[in-house]
């Protein structure tokens, strides 16, 4: 079932509700606890779930989102080039373009998608701080053949 799931984390997009803290952060990198990152909690969770096909759709501060991943997690950059022979990829909308909320991030990437020929499509925002094992989730929407199942407001598997 992990193979047969391609994965995107929505990294949020402005945030001018918490500025002036997201000012030169994007919301996802926003300290949590001391030590960790806001974004830490959610690849956690998808790392931990053995989800390997996983994509980083980034609406704000691509760059510092992209930074982030590949000096606060270089244990991931490896995990990925030995499970999957490529880096987990983060995805900004096209130049000149905006990804107008979760749903619109996803409809631009739909070749992506398309290409993976994955059966089931997991859509997790990646600015709440919560723990969760996604396989039980994906296995309980295989087991069911439910063709959509919402977790809250915030995580989402298409068949």
């Amino acid at each position: 079932m992990h193979d047969q799931t391609i994965t995107f984390i929505v990294a949020g997009g402005d945030a001018p509700n918490l500025a002036p803290l997201t000012l030169n952060y994007p919301k996802v990198l926003m300290p949590f606890g001391g030590v960790f990152r806001i974004f830490d909690f959610v690849l956690s969770n998808v790392i931990n779930s053995q989800l390997r096909q996983i994509y980083v759709l980034t609406q704000d501060k691509d760059q510092q989102v992209q930074s982030y991943i590949g000096e606060g997690w270089p244990q991931l950059s490896r995990e990925f080039r030995w499970d999957r022979g490529e880096d987990l990829k983060c995805m900004a909308p096209a130049v000149g373009k905006q990804y107008r909320g979760s749903a619109d991030a996803v409809f631009q990437n739909m070749e992506t998608v398309e290409k993976s020929r994955a059966e089931n499509v997991l859509i997790v925002t990646g600015d709440i701080v919560y723990q969760m094992d996604y396989s039980r989730l994906i296995r309980q929407h295989v087991d069911t053949q439910a063709d959509v199942t919402m977790v809250g407001d915030a995580i989402y598997l298409f068949k």
